[in-house]
């Protein structure tokens, strides 16, 4: 059975046949929890939000992105549409990483 956020991705999927268009690639960044935590928690020294600063706020920040945002990915998944980035490490690497997808993706459609 669908999760809801299966089921909105399927409509979204919809919506964008009717229009000729369609979600190309999903890009997914791949970070550990500890990562994760350790980057809002830096974030919550330099910024106003209280919310970087707790780290059970932060982990049900990152159980909530566990609970809704990964299903659409896996709905993706049976459409080879995911490509999984390491997302540690040197940021320009990263974002290269990224722009190869995206680039090998566009000439696959041209």
């Amino acid at each position: 059975m669908a999760s809801p956020n299966q089921r909105t991705a399927e409509a979204l999927d919809k919506l964008l046949a009717q229009k000729n268009t369609e979600i190309a690639i999903v890009l997914a960044l791949q970070v550990s929890v500890k990562e994760l935590v350790n980057r809002l928690l830096n974030r919550g020294l330099t910024s106003e939000r209280s919310d970087d600063r707790d780290e059970d706020v932060i982990a049900a920040r990152i159980a909530e992105y566990d609970k809704k945002t990964a299903p659409v990915a896996e709905h993706y998944k049976k459409y080879d549409k995911v490509k999984y980035i390491k997302g540690e490490g040197n940021i320009d690497n990263i974002f290269e990483k990224l722009c190869d997808e995206i680039d090998k993706k566009m000439k696959k459609k041209v």
